[in-house]
C-alpha cells in the first residue's frame, strides 16, 4: 500500500515539474449526443443521472469543472421561415430566454459569451457557445466555480473548441 501511494506521489510531481496536467497525461474521451460530439478530460464522469432538466442533453464533470449541452430543435425555435437565423442570433436568444446578461464574442470563429451566476449559494463562472447543425442548435456550456475559473479558463475554452456539430 505504502509503495504505491509513493509512486503516485513520484509520478505527480514527475508531471507538475514537467509542466503536464493530468489531462496531459489521462488524455480526453469523446462524447456524443445526436449529431454533437465534445471532447472532455477523460476524469470527467458522466453526471445525467442527477440532473433532472429535460432540457440537457449530456452532462460530464469533476470536482474542478464541468460541461453540459442544451439541444433545441431549429424548427421549433425559429418555425421553417428562418432558416437563416444565425448560431450568433440563437445565442442571444439564449440569453433573454434564460435572462442572462453578458456580451457574445466571437472567438476562435465560435460566437460565443462568459457570464457568472449563483447555484445553491454558490458562484459558477460559464463559457456559454452557441452552434447551429441541419437540424439543431445547441448551447454548449463549460464552466467551474467563480474562484477557479482562471486556472481552469483554457481548459473551459478547449472543450468549447472540440465541439463538432455533424
Amino acid at each position: 500500500m505504502k509503495k504505491g501511494f509513493f509512486a503516485l506521489i513520484a509520478l505527480l510531481l514527475v508531471i507538475s515539474m514537467a509542466g503536464c496536467s493530468i489531462t496531459d497525461i489521462i488524455g480526453t474521451k469523446t462524447v456524443t449526443c445526436d449529431d454533437l460530439t465534445v471532447q472532455v478530460p477523460g476524469l470527467y464522469m458522466d453526471l445525467m443521472g442527477g440532473v433532472n432538466n429535460d432540457a440537457v442533453e449530456f452532462l460530464y464533470g469533476n470536482n474542478t469543472g464541468a460541461v453540459m449541452g442544451i439541444k433545441e430543435s431549429i424548427s421549433e425555435v425559429v418555425g421553417a421561415s428562418f432558416p437563416e437565423v444565425t448560431a450568433k442570433d440563437y445565442l442571444r436568444m439564449f440569453m433573454n430566454a434564460n435572462e442572462v446578461l453578458g456580451t457574445i464574442t466571437e472567438t476562435d470563429g465560435i460566437v460565443n459569451f462568459t457570464y457568472t451566476a449563483t447555484v445553491d449559494g454558490e458562484s459558477f463562472t460559464y463559457i456559454c457557445a452557441a452552434f447551429k447543425g441541419n437540424e439543431n442548435f445547441w448551447a454548449v456550456q463549460a464552466y467551474c466555480k467563480t474562484p477557479d475559473f482562471e486556472k481552469n479558463q483554457a481548459t473551459l475554452w478547449e472543450i468549447i473548441k472540440s465541439v463538432k456539430i455533424a
